[in-house]
């Protein structure tokens, strides 16, 4: 069953009537998922089914998973109208939900139900915490951790009443797993209740690359890499416009939204060791930038914290931008570059990121030139690493590099007395060392 409705429109599946609907013996048992998002499905009854007004809901369901997991079970309880009519109500509460379910079973409620499953916590990469919801009159619980497709197989965990989690380990990294759960009531069993599908967590990295070619495309990130979009803001692998190779992230914001591409786990965050590089542009021409920071809570943009914007406005790839991570943030920090929309939208493509230890004398970032009068401005630069000081001149386009070469300590040069409409060439190189530089 398909069900769509968008902000001020309902839409109601009413099943057959039912001669035991308001005795409180009997339940719903079905599958459901989104296309995307979170859900919301309303389960309840309709007492004149030509009138929605008359809709009572006594169950919902917010479904998220995009593929059909473990059956959804909605106990109908008693006193129901007797003209009651069991309904499964979409009633957008969110601006526009699709929702699709299957498999619904009206059914008498056994005398041992199952339990049904919540949210797996404390996930790593060899470890997890199954958890499930309590029934009566279970008296305790049998669990099972196998691998994805293998089904309740194996000799079971046995949990007592009261404790509705259990803690898996040995797990292998990077990996997805199912889960199964049943109650114990007496003499009795209930049925298997799953599969509950997790993965664990992704081992840290002490550096990669990423060229996003092995990876799908569509609204995803990499295994092992988060997102968090604020507001209307998107992202996507896609197949348009990629440095290397047919693939590449795309990140669009408007005023007040954001877009975060966290990438995986490191070892050596804090480390002041290591360094992010790739390449950027605009879908049009402007000005773009692109925020390098991190985030102590993945879920929560407001623990976002910037380490240095890029700056940019070619709107083809070449340019390659680097930025240090610095040393002392915290060992929980995820990097991420975000879109936080400085100007009112911007859609920027990025590609070929590398996550790699710092250069003993790293070249700088690609310098950029804002125009202040005729003749006049300013030349600056992104740092390449933990350089403080560089060499930096101009010369007209083709004479070469100049020889009067500038001493600054910080990567900026005010520039006066060029020729109007003269090309000009800049020149920078860091000096890491006396005796040492790119």
């Amino acid at each position: 069953m398909y069900q769509f409705s968008a902000a001020g429109t309902a839409s109601y599946v009413i099943l057959p009537e039912m001669q035991n609907v308001s005795a409180g013996t009997h339940r719903l048992t079905f599958k459901a998922r989104v296309t995307s998002g979170v859900g919301h499905l309303d389960i309840g009854y309709l007492t004149d089914i030509t009138d929605a007004s008359t809709f009572t809901s006594f169950a919902v369901i917010n479904p998220s998973n995009t593929v059909y997991g473990p059956v959804t079970i909605i106990n109908i309880p008693g006193g129901l109208p007797g003209n009651a009519r069991i309904a499964i109500a979409n009633r957008s509460n969110a601006a526009s939900i699709a929702h699709y379910w299957d498999d619904l079973s009206y059914q008498l409620m056994p005398s041992c139900p199952e339990p049904s499953f919540t949210p797996v916590t404390n996930i790593t990469p060899n470890s997890v915490s199954v958890n499930w919801s309590s029934v009566n009159p279970a008296q305790a619980y049998q669990i099972i951790v196998a691998a994805q497709g293998a089904g309740p197989v194996g000799t079971p965990n046995i949990v007592p009443a009261g404790v509705q989690t259990f803690a898996v380990s040995g797990l292998a990294a990077n990996t997805v797993y199912e889960a199964y759960v049943r109650s114990i009531c007496g003499t009795d069993t209930s049925l298997w209740y799953g599969p509950q599908e997790f993965r664990t967590a992704c081992l840290p990295t002490a550096a990669f690359y990423e060229d996003f070619e092995s990876n799908a495309t569509g609204s995803i990130v990499p295994l092992c890499w988060n997102r968090l979009l604020v507001g209307s803001a998107s992202q996507t692998i896609t197949t348009i416009s990629a440095g290397a190779g047919v693939r590449g992230i795309y990140q669009f914001s408007a005023a007040n939204t954001a877009s975060y591409v966290i990438l995986p786990v490191m070892q050596n965050v804090s480390s002041g060791t290591h360094r992010i590089r790739f390449k950027a542009r605009l879908s049009v021409a402007g000005t773009g930038q692109l925020d390098v920071g991190y985030l102590t809570d993945i879920t929560d943009a407001g623990t976002f914290v910037p380490i240095a914007p890029v700056i940019f406005n070619n709107i083809t790839f070449g340019p390659e931008f680097s930025v240090p991570i610095p040393s002392g943030i915290p060992s929980n920090a995820r990097i991420a570059i975000a879109n936080r929309a400085v100007t009112p939208s911007t859609a920027i493509y990025w590609d070929e990121l590398y996550y790699e230890p710092l250069p003993p004398c790293a070249s700088p970032g690609l310098a950029t030139f804002a125009v202040s009068g005729y003749g006049n401005g300013s030349l600056s630069w992104f740092r390449g690493g933990n350089e403080t000081s560089w060499q930096v001149g101009y010369a007209p386009q083709g004479s070469g590099v100049p020889t009067n070469l500038t001493v600054v300590t910080t990567p900026t040069l005010a520039v006066s007395g060029l020729a109007i409409g003269a090309v000009q060439t800049a020149y920078i190189r860091a000096i890491c060392t006396p005796d040492s530089s790119a």
